[in-house]
């Protein structure tokens, strides 16, 4: 097969949402021919994400080379303004800045783009694009030209964006759904590289990252949830093992000197269970409720007592706290003159948490706990960051949001070893991975690692475009 398009040079961009490159670079190295290929070709290293290093902003801040604080977007869910439940799903509408496809077509080049999470609404591209994670379904209108989504549908029926419920899935149910979707969306890109006319493309593939967080610890036997030898230890293995012939295949359609990058938004690393955030809250005195809820739910603005209530905070697989000021929440409870105070009260209790003796071999530690001010951490905070953002043990633990009784924890009632969301063996780690098949660009040969910032500008050198700020 041949690719349509012009006599200039191309670019492919592979997404893995959260490829590990513990995994790719060592554990699984010698099963992963395809991979090995490129990276004797080129060059490969770890890739450092975002802060938070999540999906939503990560893609978004790679597409881009802006960071979370310049895109004013924090997680999937942020802020539309100070009031008490104004959390809202982030969209493509929230980003004001061109994409590195968007600034292609400037200069009259055409792209492919499938997949890439937070491009939903569809917005006009010079090329195809079908949307990615957060577009709700195929029942609604994910590809651009419009005409796209028939054409696609007529030709892969079982076209799917994202596993929405992938955590309440039985283990072996959730196994075929990732591998039939990977399959099926490989086959869809490598369709319209086939047939449609491009300069750039980009594809990115969700399914590595509901596999690590369903699989992880059937595989990790250092895991706390692993469960002994087990019918679904193979399952992260097999599913790399069918990435690399699936990449396989791809490049075979490809001219050989068509350039290739691949990349994941963030790493995969085992999840030692949460720390239910809010009961943190209200066990140090930041969070008061009107009453002691009778089992654990999650935590709603009425619950809360307000006029007594300092902080309170979101789950995730990264802690955010929001305080309760005067003169900017509704019910501000903290005068605004004590707002860095308190502020650093509550980061110093984070950051001098001990894990809880169960996870200890009896012996308390240090958890390793890590926080963020977004004021002070991004040259620009657009939006409304959260006040605090908390790495729990370095993101080995998950911040859970709900509040009430919860049988199965631990640690003054304050961890658990589940996900209030599902079942989880995984959360996000800060290293994804860069591999390339062609040389670096002389000025920044040699690195070992890479900044996730550096991808956009990497995609322009190579175009020969230089950067808006030099246009």
């Amino acid at each position: 097969m041949a690719v349509v398009g012009s006599d200039r040079e191309r670019l492919v961009v592979i997404g893995l949402d959260c490829a590990e490159p513990s995994l790719v670079f060592s554990h699984f190295a010698s099963e992963l021919p395809t991979f090995q290929r490129l990276m004797a070709k080129g060059f490969h290293g770890n890739l450092r994400s975002t802060d938070p290093p999540l999906t939503i902003p990560a893609w978004s801040a790679l597409t881009t080379g802006k960071d979370a604080g310049e895109l004013g977007c924090y997680g999937i869910r942020n802020r539309r303004d100070y009031q008490y439940n104004s959390l809202s799903i982030s969209t493509s509408a929230d980003i004001a800045f061109p994409r590195i496809w968007d600034t292609l077509a400037r200069y009259g080049r055409k792209s492919i783009i499938a997949g890439v999470p937070q491009t939903f609404p569809v917005k006009p591209v010079n090329g195809y694009l079908i949307a990615g994670m957060l577009a709700p379904n195929t029942t609604s209108q994910f590809t651009w030209p419009v005409e796209l989504k028939t054409e696609i549908l007529d030709r892969y029926p079982d076209y799917r964006i994202d596993i929405g419920n992938f955590r309440s899935m039985k283990p072996g149910e959730l196994r075929d759904q990732i591998f039939t979707m990977t399959h099926t969306r490989f086959n869809t890109f490598k369709y319209l590289l086939d047939s449609k006319p491009w300069d750039f493309a980009m594809m990115v593939e969700i399914g590595l990252d509901r596999l690590h967080h369903g699989f992880w610890h059937y595989w990790d036997t250092t895991h706390p949830l692993y469960p002994g030898q087990n019918e679904f230890e193979d399952v992260l293995l097999d599913y790399y093992r069918m990435l690399d012939r699936e990449l396989s295949d791809l490049l075979s359609i490809l001219p050989q000197d068509t350039a290739v990058l691949i990349v994941s938004d963030h790493g995969a690393q085992a999840m030692k269970g949460g720390l239910r955030i809010n009961e943190w809250l209200r066990f140090n005195g930041h969070l008061e409720l009107w009453q002691n809820p009778r089992s654990e739910q999650p935590l709603e603005p009425a619950m809360i007592n307000w006029s007594r209530t300092s902080a309170w905070g979101e789950g995730g697989y990264f802690g955010r706290i929001f305080l309760n000021v005067d003169g900017r929440e509704p019910s501000g409870f903290i005068p605004a003159f004590k707002y860095e105070s308190v502020r650093e009260t509550i980061a110093a209790q984070l950051t001098t948490m001990l894990e809880p003796v169960e996870t200890a071999c009896g012996v308390p530690e240090h958890m390793g706990n890590r926080v963020i001010f977004p004021d002070k951490h991004f040259k620009v905070c657009n939006g409304i960051a959260p006040d605090l953002m908390v790495y729990l043990g370095d993101l080995a633990w998950r911040s859970l949001g709900s509040v009430g009784h919860n049988p199965e924890t631990f640690g003054n009632g304050l961890f658990t070893r589940k996900n209030d969301r599902g079942p989880d063996g995984a959360n996000h780690d800060f290293n994804g991975l860069i591999i390339s098949n062609i040389p670096e660009p002389g000025t920044i040969s040699g690195r070992e690692s890479w900044n996730i910032l550096d991808v956009e500008p990497f995609i322009r050198t190579y175009f020969g475009i230089p950067s808006l700020e030099l246009q």
